[in-house]
């Protein structure tokens, strides 16, 4: 138990206000009563267990147990007056309260802001208590907010003052909890009273009452007016009893927004955008997981300042201009893990009190933005594909002379050297198909044509293409081939192109730390499964990358040095062959690229200048139709060689005039040639002589550009690309002729 000396200590220690103290045994609140200025009393509360919310409701309960001994004592009749019988007691004074009351709660209920409601309240007490200027403070989070109701004609320096006094109120009230707050900007209402404009030096009594939401002391409200005893004890009382109903009104609104933040925290936690509310502090009071996942590393956590810079900018403009901002894109803050586009905009919340909070909305825009890349990097694979069509066309037609020669002169009895050099020019030349080819490979998928193939030799001759560059770029190859490897079906040229991007990866990888390494290739056979590996002595590969590397557009290149489309067509390749591609790697160790292919057998294809066969059929009536005179000279002497009787044109109207002018049995044409095309040609020879339609065959350089794949669609007709070999010719043309 508490004793006198106690409590007058602590009422000593306290200057007159409210305090909690551990001075004595338990826990004591005192709070000073105060009664009139020769008269003194305090309320104690002693007990093992107070907060300071107790010491809060305390001092709010001694200011209401003041006013009202205040006016019992005024009350008391002296020895001279008689004592008034119950019934002589005037009602007027108790009506004029019910009827204040009534209003106030009448009004109360309508209101829809923290400021509406103290406006409403000073509006009630007006009349009554004839004050000439009000302050309110309010805290929210961590800012005190400070709104002074003053006529029009108040002064700047009384405004002022009454903002002062109600901070300086509210933090002797709350014990100094509220110190470190920060303080807006004081806001002024309009407020009209009945009592004339007074200066600011003669508002000399003033009224104090805390405004308690929630059971916590958030805000004060304070009255002043002219004269040093210009509110009597029934006004007093009437004035902390609305105080009161405000809390009461102020609370209610809390609780209306906290409804209305739930259920939009709910509908914002539904969305896969990233939803952030923000107070005028920049302080987050909401944030969805979306938001979360979105911005990891930013820190959105309830209680917390938004952090980052560019959501902070969006978020501080949005209150500026009470406006909401642009879409803004988000700079990365980790390029290392990937591509990925966030934007964001602000906007101010509608319904906050007095514009005081803002939405930040963020939006993860990241398979729009690839989507776009995908499009732009159709776009220009469309007129990749249009210049290759135009690149192959040309460079196939004069590669078809130089194999289609190359063969026919192989059949001829040459000595030996001449023979060598021969058959050096048929090879180089098909080299240069084999590249035009990967022109088109990379210009339109296509399906892979698998034949038998040794794995070994495909490696060692995408190897000798790219020991020069090895050696100049002092990159040491360590190669280990099982030489009893067994040969299985693959597409050479689609495999090719996959071991040619990852050797070539692996140099990039090795010179981008070093000026020398070494790169290691391995074949080897296990359980029916031919296994191939890259491995280099690079930088290596971190865990994130290594789980994306195989995605469509991620590179970790520098923009303008890589597409990220390189290993994602390798990944389709080598799926396409039912196998599997991976990669192992730590950082600062290198990395390894391995793939599996299945062991399939098949029957192997001859690629050199093999003889020709016999021709089943001979003696038969051709014509030749296309505009390279090499292409004309190398059908020729095929088929005289084979005893058939030739005829050539230069484009489709020649052939029209010769084909009217005697029979054919087949005809050969090209698909682009000036004048009239094959196309055109067919067209006219369906109408003219079907059956000469049938036994037409198409040769063209250009298998990639739409119109002539569309075309091929169309038509049953065989098609022979260029540059086809000599035994291709001779047996299209037997089946055709056999069939006649």
């Amino acid at each position: 138990p508490a004793t006198d000396t106690n409590i007058a200590d602590a009422f000593t220690e306290s200057g007159g206000n409210g305090l909690l103290t551990e001075n004595v045994p338990g826990m004591l609140i005192v709070a000073p009563l105060r009664l009139a200025p020769d008269q003194g009393a305090v309320l104690c509360l002693t007990s093992r267990d107070l907060k300071d919310d107790d010491a809060m409701a305390a001092w709010g309960l001694a200011l209401q147990l003041g006013a009202a001994l205040r006016e019992a004592d005024t009350q008391q009749p002296s020895a001279e007056e008689p004592k008034q019988t119950p019934e002589a007691t005037p009602a007027a004074p108790v009506v004029e309260s019910l009827s204040l009351f009534h209003e106030l709660t009448r009004r109360l209920s309508y209101s829809l802001s923290s400021e509406e409601v103290i406006r409403t309240g000073l509006d009630v007490l007006a009349p009554t208590l004839s004050f000439q200027i009000a302050a309110a403070v309010n805290c929210r989070g961590n800012e005190d907010t400070t709104i002074v109701f003053a006529p029009t004609s108040a002064p700047d320096d009384s405004i002022q003052s009454a903002a002062s006094s109600a901070i300086e109120a509210f933090v002797r009230l709350t014990g100094g909890k509220h110190r470190e707050c920060s303080r807006a900007d004081v806001q002024t209402v309009e407020l009209v009273t009945n009592v004339a404009d007074e200066p600011a030096s003669q508002l000399e009594s003033s009224l104090e009452a805390p405004l308690v939401t929630d059971g916590e002391v958030r805000g004060l409200l304070q009255i002043s007016a002219a004269g040093p005893d210009a509110f009597d004890a029934s006004q007093e009382r009437t004035f902390y009893t609305v105080a009161n109903q405000i809390s009461l009104g102020l609370e209610r609104i809390a609780l209306q927004q906290q409804a209305e933040r739930a259920q939009l925290a709910s509908l914002a936690e539904s969305l896969s955008d990233g939803i952030v509310l923000v107070d005028s502090s920049l302080q987050i009071t909401s944030a969805n997981t979306a938001a979360s996942e979105l911005m990891e590393s930013a820190g959105l956590k309830e209680g917390a300042s938004l952090s980052n810079d560019a959501l902070a900018a969006l978020a501080r403009q949005a209150l500026a201009t009470q406006q909401p901002t642009e879409l803004e894109e988000l700079p990365t803050s980790q390029p290392e893990s990937g591509r990925r586009y966030l934007v964001a905009m602000a906007a101010p919340l509608a319904g906050s009190p007095e514009g005081s909070e803002a939405v930040v909305i963020l939006r993860d825009v990241t398979e729009e933005r690839l989507m776009q890349e995908r499009l732009l990097q159709s776009e220009k694979m469309v007129s990749v594909g249009q210049l290759v069509s135009g690149v192959a066309h040309e460079l196939n037609n004069p590669l078809t002379g130089i194999m289609g020669f190359s063969q026919l002169l192989l059949e001829r009895d040459l000595d030996e050297k001449t023979l060598g050099d021969i058959e050096t020019i048929h090879r180089e030349a098909e080299r240069a198909a084999k590249i035009v080819q990967n022109l088109l490979s990379f210009a339109r998928r296509r399906h892979a044509e698998k034949e038998l193939a040794d794995i070994n030799k495909l490696l060692e001759r995408v190897l000798e293409l790219r020991s020069y560059d090895l050696q100049l770029k002092s990159v040491e190859l360590d190669l280990q081939l099982d030489p009893k490897l067994p040969q299985t079906m693959v597409d050479a040229d689609q495999v090719q192109q996959v071991f040619l991007n990852l050797i070539i990866n692996a140099e990039q990888a090795i010179l981008t730390e070093k000026e020398r390494g070494t790169l290691k290739v391995r074949t080897q056979h296990e359980n029916n499964v031919v296994r191939i590996s890259f491995q280099d002595d690079g930088p290596g590969i971190d865990d994130d990358t290594l789980r994306r590397i195989f995605d469509p557009f991620f590179t970790t290149k520098e923009v303008g040095e890589g597409t990220g489309l390189g290993l994602t067509i390798c990944y389709g390749i080598i799926d396409e062959h039912n196998g599997r591609i991976w990669a192992e790697s730590q950082p600062g160790r290198g990395a390894t690229f391995i793939i599996e292919l299945p062991v399939v057998a098949g029957t192997p294809r001859n690629d050199g200048p093999e003889a020709d066969l016999e021709p089943s059929v001979t003696g038969r009536s051709i014509l030749v139709v296309d505009d390279e005179e090499s292409i004309q000279r190398l059908l020729g002497s095929v088929l005289q060689m084979d005893n058939h009787y030739v005829d050539t044109a230069s484009n489709g109207r020649e052939a029209l005039e010769l084909i009217a002018e005697r029979h054919y049995d087949l005809v050969i044409t090209d698909i682009k040639m000036p004048d009239m095309d094959g196309r055109e040609l067919f067209r006219e020879l369906e109408r003219r002589d079907p059956t000469l339609a049938s036994r037409t065959i198409f040769i063209t350089g250009d298998t990639v550009s739409p119109d002539t794949r569309t075309f091929l669609q169309q038509v049953n007709n065989p098609v022979l690309a260029k540059p086809f070999r000599v035994r291709d010719v001779r047996e299209t043309i037997g089946q055709i002729l056999s069939e006649a």
